[in-house]
This record gives structure tokens, C-alpha cells and sequence, in this order.
């Protein structure tokens, strides 16, 4: 989402002479956010204003290193336009988590929670492992012993344990009682039995 109301406060991406990493300026060269984060991919316009409503990082700082064989990997580092931390991304697909219904799932103390565009953590992290359910406005969640790991140079997880799994709405009230979920892996491929 764009906002031409932050015209009179103009952040900029910039990259450090001195490390190469990415940070962030006001319009009068103020660091707002210091240069900490790589810059890959092209992510970055740095001849523009940024024009949502929260500063966005697409790696972890310092070269961190993510852990992409966690279930709820952290990807990224959210900032509100004062330059102060709000949240981390949950790694999906190739990035930070996409949107949906104008929430994503963010990740804290290696447990996932939703937060909404303005960086507002709408739900507590609190689940293991967090999907957008096919039914709009729900998302399943699982709670107990998963692990994930990368099988068979395959590029999507494999995930194995057993869960509690539950629906809540995206307020993160509970809809559903909770059912045990098991998974498997044979063959590169994750078996979810149905009840």
C-alpha cells in the first residue's frame, strides 16, 4: 500500500560506503535505520522515496544466515517509519511471507503469530507452524513436537511429528477443536492422513 502522506517525511534505501549494507535515510541524510542488511536480488530502489507504511528488509542483518530447514523460518526485518524494530517475517516460498487478507505470519522465539501492514502484531506468536486455511478469513494451526528438514534435494520441506492442529479466524480466536495430525515422509513426499 502506498501513501503520498509521507511525502514530507522521505525515507530512502542506501547502501554503506564502508560495508555495502543496506540501511535507511530521511530526506535531510539522518540514519533512520542503520546499514545492516544485504542487499540482494535488486530488492532495494534506492533514486525513490519509500512509500509504504513500514520500512521492509528482505535478509536478515549482518549476513545472518537463515535456517530454511526450520518450519518456521525468520526472513526479513520489518521497521515502522521512526526506525524502530516491529517484526520478522516468516520465510515462505523464495522470501518474506506475502500477504493475505492484509496479514502475514511473523515469527518470534521460534513461534509464529499474525501481524497486520501497519506492523500491529494482531496475535501473540504462539503455534508452531501456521497455514492460510483454503477458507477465507482462517488459518490452521499446529502445535507439538514437528521437525523439518530438506529431503532428497527436494526444494520444498519435509515435515515429520505429530500435532495438535486447530482453525482460528484472523483475530486468532479459535474455531475448530482440536484434532492430532500426523507426518510422515516416504519418498520425498509428506503424507497428511485425514480423520
Amino acid at each position: 500500500m502506498c501513501f503520498n502522506a509521507y511525502a514530507q517525511n522521505s525515507l530512502y534505501y542506501f547502501k554503506s560506503i564502508e560495508n555495502g549494507l543496506v540501511g535507511v535515510k530521511n530526506q535531510n541524510g539522518k540514519i533512520i535505520v542503520e546499514p545492516n542488511y544485504p542487499d540482494g536480488n535488486d530488492y532495494y530502489t534506492f533514486n525513490k522515496p519509500i512509500e509504504e507504511q513500514t520500512i521492509e528488509f528482505y535478509y536478515l542483518p549482518n549476513w545472518e544466515k537463515t535456517d530454511f530447514s526450520k518450519i518456521n523460518a525468520p526472513f526479513g526485518a520489518v521497521y515502522n517509519r521512526k526506525g524502530e524494530f516491529l517484526y520478522t517475517p516468516l520465510f515462505y516460498d523464495n522470501g518474506p511471507d506475502y500477504w493475505n487478507n492484509d496479514l502475514r505470519r511473523y515469527v518470534e522465539n521460534n513461534k509464529v503469530g499474525l501481524v497486520n501492514q501497519n506492523g500491529v502484531k494482531i496475535t501473540d506468536a504462539k503455534w508452531d507452524m501456521m497455514w492460510w486455511s483454503r477458507v477465507e478469513g482462517q488459518a490452521q494451526v499446529f502445535e507439538g513436537d514437528l521437525k523439518s528438514f530438506y529431503e532428497n534435494g527436494n526444494e520444498h520441506l519435509t515435515i515429520i511429528g505429530e500435532a495438535k492442529t486447530y482453525l482460528i479466524d484472523l483475530k486468532g480466536i479459535r474455531l475448530s477443536p482440536d484434532s492430532l495430525i500426523k507426518f510422515e515422509s516416504t519418498n520425498s513426499q509428506l503424507i497428511i492422513p485425514r480423520e
